[in-house]
C-alpha cells in the first residue's frame, strides 16, 4: 500500500515530531518530578506552618527515634507535604494539558478557549481535586489535608513553569531549526 504522504514531508515530520517529543519529555518531565519533591520539602523546610527543618535534618528523618531531636519525630506523619506535592502534581498536569493545543503553537497563538472541552475537564479536575482536599470524609479517605493560601502559592509558583508560556513555549520552537538546518 503506498502512502499518500510524499517521502521528504514525511521524512521531515517524523524527524521534527520525534526531536519535539525528545526534548518535552527529556526537560519536562524532570521538572515535573522535581517540582514535586520541591513541595515536599518547602514545606518542611521553610513553610511557616511547617517544622522549618534544617534540610540535614530532613535528609535523616528515618533515623529520628533512634537519636536525640530539638522536635518531635511526629512532625514527619503530618499530611501537608504530602498533599502539597499531590497538588504540584495535578496543576502541574492541567498546564500541562494545556500544551496539548497545538504540536508547534504556545498558548499565546492557540488560546486555551479554542478547545472548550479541555477547559471544561480542567476545570472539573481541579474541583474534583478541591473537593477531595476540603471535604472531610474524602480528605480523611485519601489521607490528606486541606491547603493554606500560602501553600497554594507555593504550589502554582512550582507548577507555572511547565505552562505553554514558559518551558513548552520554549520547546516549541525547536523544530522549525530542525526546518532552518
Amino acid at each position: 500500500m503506498k502512502s499518500m504522504i510524499p517521502a521528504s514531508l514525511g521524512n521531515a515530520l517524523v524527524k521534527s515530531l520525534s526531536v519535539s517529543w525528545l526534548a518535552e519529555k527529556l526537560t519536562v518531565g524532570p521538572y515535573v518530578g522535581l517540582a514535586t519533591i520541591a513541595g515536599f520539602i518547602w514545606w518542611f523546610v521553610y513553610s511557616d506552618s511547617g517544622p522549618k527543618l534544617p534540610y540535614s535534618e530532613l535528609m535523616n528523618f528515618d533515623s529520628c527515634s533512634a537519636r536525640e531531636t530539638t522536635y518531635s519525630c511526629s512532625v514527619f506523619n503530618d499530611r501537608h507535604p504530602s498533599t502539597v506535592s499531590m497538588t504540584v502534581l495535578v496543576v502541574v498536569e492541567m498546564f500541562n494539558a494545556l500544551n496539548n493545543l497545538s504540536e508547534n503553537q504556545s498558548l499565546l497563538v492557540v488560546p486555551p478557549w479554542s478547545n472548550m472541552w479541555l477547559v471544561a475537564s480542567i476545570i472539573l479536575t481541579m474541583l474534583l481535586h478541591i473537593m477531595i482536599l476540603y471535604v472531610q470524609p474524602l480528605s480523611i479517605l485519601f489521607s490528606v489535608t486541606p491547603l493554606s493560601w500560602a501553600e497554594w502559592t507555593v504550589v502554582l509558583y512550582l507548577s507555572f513553569p511547565v505552562s505553554g508560556l514558559i518551558i513548552n513555549a520554549c520547546l516549541k520552537i525547536i523544530p522549525s531549526f530542525w526546518e532552518l538546518a
